[in-house]
């Protein structure tokens, strides 16, 4: 399911898969960073060029791209979210929390037997949603159990909730 792709930079058309998830995870923290940077003064186009340099590095590497013009720079920036298999985020949605990675790692962890370094080389999220359809109809025995015994996992704030209102019912 390797989708490759072609992007024109340099005046080359050259190809780009989706990365997987260790990759992913640097591309959005530039592009965090990129859309953090204010100010038209030197010292952000500066920055600017910094991160875009740095994402440009994360799919190419090393590979010498030319001359790069400013729209197949822009082209290739947005292209970059479908690229590495994000879906676009929903009008009032809060995408901070959306990419919770240690959570990711740990149900695959938990569910494959894979370690982290494998989950971070080797997934992508196309495959992570297939995985995660499957695993809906089928879940992980892991979570059968806990379903079994009754498990319910609770935030620290629903536990003082909890704990107050037996409190105040046993009065």
């Amino acid at each position: 399911m390797d989708d490759v792709r072609r992007v024109t930079l340099g005046g080359k058309a050259r190809p780009v898969s989706e990365p997987p998830l260790g990759q992913v995870r640097r591309i959005l923290k530039f592009y965090r960073q990129l859309a953090a940077v204010t100010g038209d003064d030197d010292a952000a186009a500066q920055e600017r060029f910094k991160l875009v340099n740095a994402i440009l590095a994360v799919f190419f590497g090393a590979m010498k791209l030319g001359r790069v013009t400013g729209a197949e720079l822009s082209v290739f920036l947005n292209a970059v979210p479908d690229i590495c298999g994000l879906e676009p985020a929903q009008a009032g949605t809060n995408t901070q929390d959306v990419d919770d990675f240690g959570t990711i790692y740990a149900h695959l962890a938990a569910a494959f037997g894979w370690d982290y370094a494998t989950i971070d080389s080797q997934v992508k999220l196309s495959q992570l949603r297939d995985m995660s359809d499957y695993m809906k109809r089928n879940p992980p025995t892991h979570q059968l159990v806990a379903a079994y015994l009754g498990y319910e996992y609770l935030s620290p704030e629903e536990k003082m909730r909890r704990f107050f209102q037996q409190a105040i019912s046993r009065n």
